[in-house]
C-alpha cells in the first residue's frame, strides 16, 4: 500500500475539526494532479504516525480495482476531499 505524507487543512480554513486517528480509516475523494480526466476516485486512507497536528504519514489505496492505481506512485501529488470541501494535500513518499 503507498505511504504518503498528508497536509490537512486548518478547520479554521474549511478542513476536517477532527482528524481520523491512527489505524482509523477515512474515505475521502482523491484528486489526483497527473490524472487529466474529470472523475474523481474513492480512496482509502489511514493514518499511521502524527507528526505534528495537521502532518500526518498515512496509507493510502484506491477503493476500487479499475482504479489507476499506477498513478500512486512516489511523487504523485493530490488533494483529498469530503463533499466540495478540500480537507487535505498529500504526496505520495
Amino acid at each position: 500500500m503507498p505511504i504518503a505524507k498528508i497536509f490537512w487543512i486548518e478547520s479554521e480554513m474549511g478542513g476536517k475539526k477532527q482528524l481520523p486517528g491512527v489505524n482509523e480509516n477515512f474515505y475521502p475523494m482523491l484528486k489526483l494532479d497527473s490524472y487529466n480526466e474529470s472523475m474523481n476516485w474513492s480512496l482509502v486512507l489511514k493514518n499511521i504516525q502524527f507528526i505534528n497536528n495537521h502532518e500526518t504519514i498515512s496509507e493510502v489505496d484506491f477503493i476500487m480495482k479499475n482504479a489507476p492505481h499506477e498513478l500512486l506512485s512516489k511523487g504523485s501529488n493530490f488533494e483529498l476531499y469530503e463533499g466540495n470541501h478540500l480537507v487535505a494535500r498529500g504526496r505520495i513518499e
